[in-house]
């Protein structure tokens, strides 16, 4: 009886060892390839979004493209609304460089690394939208903005864009920031003239009767753009760029 009893022990306390084995390896594993983390959580229909990695990502991906941007390009910075535009509809030798997600602090970040902005012909900025989800004030959002201007080489044509309108009917979290989006928009039409920088604000076509993002324009969440929507903003950015 004795016997038995150990020997149902040991072989219990062999499975807990080999249970524990295997979540330690699965963890350690996770924290080595972190893409698995996200494989795992959709397996189990959980969603995963790490930011900072897709930006980091997008970074690599964009310095990657850097050795076969041909010297005259319009180059497009901004975050999802430029990552979502089909920049060869705008101008020839266009090259995307929006990331979604990112903020004016994200831009000033990585222009650092595009050494070959120089050779740019136009570079479009548009960024904004997103500080205005965390703690920045507008004029935080301004400076941050007109950082970015500052370190673009002075001799490439610049055209900035005013940050679109939302729909704050679509989403609670969208309330109030028509508001601040008029603010910083005056604010930056004057920075562009002080930097010499082509000011297009394409919004001014794309509101309804209440200064709110038409319905009809964006794809339901109030913020990015459907094909309709991107008609009046491409249209504006080929007027400045011509």
């Amino acid at each position: 009886m004795a016997s038995s009893y150990s020997s149902k022990t040991r072989v219990l306390i062999i499975c807990i060892a080999i249970y524990v084995g295997i979540l330690h390896a699965i963890l350690a594993l996770l924290i080595v390839r972190p893409y698995y983390a996200d494989l795992f959580a959709g397996k189990l229909g959980l969603a995963v979004y790490d930011q900072n990695r897709f930006y980091q990502n997008m970074v690599t991906f964009h310095q990657r493209v850097s050795g076969n941007i041909p010297k005259g390009a319009v180059l497009f910075i901004g975050d999802s609304i430029i990552q979502g535009l089909a920049v060869n509809a705008v101008a020839g030798n266009a090259v995307n460089l929006g990331i979604g997600g990112d903020t004016s602090a994200g831009v000033i970040r990585r222009i650092e690394d595009y050494r070959y902005l120089e050779s740019a012909s136009v570079i479009v900025i548009a960024i904004g939208v997103n500080d205005l989800a965390g703690a920045s004030s507008n004029q935080a959002i301004v400076a941050n903005i007109e950082t970015i201007l500052q370190r673009l080489p002075s001799k490439v044509k610049v055209v900035l864009s005013a940050i679109l309108p939302v729909d704050e009917q679509a989403s609670s979290g969208l309330l109030g920031y028509n508001q601040r989006i008029g603010e910083i928009n005056n604010a930056l039409n004057m920075l562009a003239k002080k930097h010499g920088a082509v000011f297009i604000d394409a919004g001014a076509d794309m509101k309804d009767a209440n200064g709110n993002l038409k319905r009809i324009l964006h794809i339901g969440d109030g913020l990015h753009l459907n094909p309709t929507g991107y008609q009046p903003f491409i249209h504006a950015l080929q007027i400045a760029i011509k």
